[in-house]
């Protein structure tokens, strides 16, 4: 486990020092302002990044506290299983009984004017 931590710190210290090279020479050949254009661009991605995952936790919170995510099944919680599985879980249940729903309303046994 130490080979593994100490390769994997080492490992992010030459990245970061070939990344700061990437951008001490790319400085030289971007001006001033297309730099700070990219700045911003990433800038701007990653706060959309931020905010998707905001928005999730939110829905997640949200879905939590109004009961919807069937946590504890004959009154025992459920344990090992994370809130994300169980929330993709409740997303193929509900889809599963909308297409059933389709299907029972497009298949002809449901048609109950037959012409003879």
């Amino acid at each position: 486990m130490g080979v593994f931590f100490t390769g994997f710190l080492l490992a992010a210290v030459v990245w970061g020092l070939f990344l700061s090279g990437v951008v001490l020479v790319g400085r030289r050949f971007v001006c001033q302002q297309l730099f700070r254009r990219m700045n911003s661009g990433c800038g701007l991605v990653l706060g959309y990044f931020g905010l998707s995952v905001l928005s999730g936790l939110l829905a997640l919170l949200r879905a939590y506290w109004m009961g919807q995510l069937g946590l504890s099944q004959g009154g025992r919680h459920l344990r090992g299983r994370t809130y994300f599985l169980l929330v993709q879980e409740r997303r193929r249940t509900i889809h599963g009984r909308r297409n059933a729903q389709q299907r029972a309303l497009a298949s002809p046994q449901g048609n109950t004017c037959q012409g003879t």
